[in-house]
């Protein structure tokens, strides 16, 4: 049996236990894709809830500097190492490099700012896509185009597996783009590191020398329990096929409580299948994100979408039928809905009923407490004639459990 994940755990100072879930392996066994989309998925929806930048509304040019800042991130740099040793068939480097395509095509279909580095290495590494040449590296139809023009052939007879090689490469990006960083957003970027391999490193130093360097470049500590700490760096590694060097990459994905970076697949179709699903609207939850708005065939035929996923309907007896409120979620245990819902003044408190139902996508929660705007009075102009004065016109409903995001809500 392998022994994946942390094989070593702590428990720190706020209670929890460091590192990721260990888990055994046997020899000739394999993950199956759908736990690997879901658990990629589960961890890249934490990256991409949090990134929302502005630069792909119509008429506006890319650059560096075209990000709106949402939240600790604003930005996100994907490398990604593909294995084209000699141990890779043709057949397999086009599997992966289809795999690959799809995965891009997905990231894509949201509103993060990208930008790519995509490496080949056998004993040697070739950069296929060179993240400094913003131009390509940012525009995703450029980096498929370069990916799908680059030739299996290219590494000739030079066909060992030098993983060291690619990350030292990988290193010297990320060391380029610190010098400069306020010019290239450094702080806010988010680096994702990809590595697809089927075999042994068995050309150059170790591989964890390099990613030790790129870890010091972030400023991470490589001394620590767990890399819990490393907000803007996470390391998936895919190992395909019957002959992976389990121990070697394990070593080498990110260890995160409660989430899995490290992935044994049977062979290069499963691959693509776990990229094919990956992020798919069962995994996003980010703010703006919905299904398609349906088809009239599809509505008789009876297809269920959730267009307004962060959409509620408060609900009460004391209301009656006739009577209801919309809202929106802002979080799982907030809602934002009208202060006229309740009372005409802030302080009318006994108007808020104390039995209301919040109705979300899936599911509904009762309330713990409503807090009104204390400024909202539709009596608050009566001396000069308005009989009604909507401003302030806003309260919030905390509920009595969490909503449980999903496509739903």
């Amino acid at each position: 049996m392998h022994l994946l994940g942390s094989a070593e755990r702590v428990c720190l100072e706020n209670r929890e236990w460091s590192g990721s879930s260990p888990r055994c392996q046997a020899p000739h066994t394999f993950d199956t894709p759908s736990s690997v989309a879901a658990a990629m998925a589960g961890s890249l929806a934490g990256v991409l809830d949090v990134l929302s930048p502005d630069y792909k509304k119509k008429n506006v040019s890319r650059g560096f500097g075209r990000s709106f800042r949402v939240a600790e991130v604003s930005r996100m740099n994907v490398y990604i190492l593909l294995d084209t040793s000699g141990s890779i068939k043709e057949k397999d480097f086009q599997l992966a490099r289809n795999a690959t395509i799809a995965l891009i095509r997905k990231l894509d279909s949201y509103d993060v700012q990208l930008n790519f580095h995509v490496l080949s290495f056998a004993s040697e590494t070739i950069v296929i896509v060179n993240i400094q040449e913003t131009d390509i590296s940012g525009d995703t139809d450029e980096v498929i185009r370069d990916l799908m023009e680059f030739s299996y052939t290219s590494h000739g007879h030079k066909t060992g597996t030098n993983l060291h090689s690619a990350l030292e490469n990988v290193w010297q990006q990320i060391s380029f783009l610190s010098v400069n960083r306020e010019k290239n957003h450094f702080n806010e970027t988010q680096n994702i590191i990809i590595i697809e391999t089927d075999g042994y490193s068995n050309t150059g130093k170790k591989p964890e020398a390099a990613l030790a360097k790129i870890r010091s470049s972030l400023g991470y500590r490589t001394t620590q329990h767990d890399h819990a700490h490393e907000k803007m760096l996470d390391v998936y590694v895919f190992g395909v096929g019957e002959h992976v060097n389990k121990d070697e990459l394990n070593s080498l994905a990110s260890k995160k409580s409660g989430e899995n970076h490290f992935f044994v697949l049977k062979d290069f179709n499963k691959l693509g299948e776990v990229f094919n699903s990956i992020i798919s609207d069962s995994s996003v939850t980010m703010c703006g994100i919905a299904q398609e708005q349906l088809s009239k065939e599809q509505e008789l035929d009876g297809v269920i979408a959730y267009t307004r996923p962060w959409h509620v309907t408060l609900t009460s007896p004391t209301w009656g039928l006739e009577k209801y409120c919309s809202g929106s979620i802002l979080s799982q245990n907030w809602v934002l809905t009208a202060a006229h819902c309740f009372a005409k003044v802030s302080t009318d408190t006994h108007r808020v009923p104390k039995e209301l139902t919040i109705q979300y996508g899936g599911g509904e929660v009762q309330i713990n407490k409503v807090i009104m705007h204390p400024d909202y009075n539709t009596l608050a102009l009566k001396e000069r004639n308005v009989s009604e004065f909507y401003d302030y016109d806003v309260a919030l409903v905390q509920t009595n459990r969490s909503i449980p995001l999903s496509w739903k809500a």
